[in-house]
């Protein structure tokens, strides 16, 4: 496989996150609100697993995302900006989190990911080498 115009970057590395306006955001606002996040999604699958059986099948990721960020006790800018964050999973799984179930949330835990993030060119790809 031939890789061309493509930058990868590792989770470790600060995340790139745009405003609304498009707009480059501060990388220390940007991870810090992006490991909130990842945090809430950890504690997300610890708590799906731990208490599956009394969790409501109508109470979506979403849900427990806001009830978390309400718990912090965020500004309104915050709170917005780790909700929108928070969709980012849905993307990554194929459906929203206002759909996904809490009660089931355990069972995602084994997508692994995260390895590595292209950025940049999309096109990495050519010819008879993609696989």
């Amino acid at each position: 496989m031939e890789m061309k115009d493509v930058t990868f970057s590792t989770p470790d590395m600060p995340p790139s996150l745009f405003d609304q306006s498009g707009h480059l955001m501060d990388p220390g606002v940007a991870k810090e609100h992006y490991d909130v996040m990842w945090g809430i999604i950890a504690g997300a699958f610890k708590y799906s697993k731990e208490h599956c059986a009394s969790i409501p099948s109508t109470e979506s990721l979403m849900d427990h995302f806001r009830t978390k960020v309400q718990e912090m006790q965020m500004d309104q800018v915050s709170s917005n900006l780790v909700l929108a964050m928070a969709r980012s999973w849905g993307d990554f799984v194929g459906e929203p989190i206002e759909k996904q179930s809490l009660k089931f949330f355990w069972l995602e835990e084994c997508i692994e990911g995260g390895k590595a993030a292209t950025t940049g060119n999309e096109s990495v790809a050519s010819g008879a080498d993609a696989q």
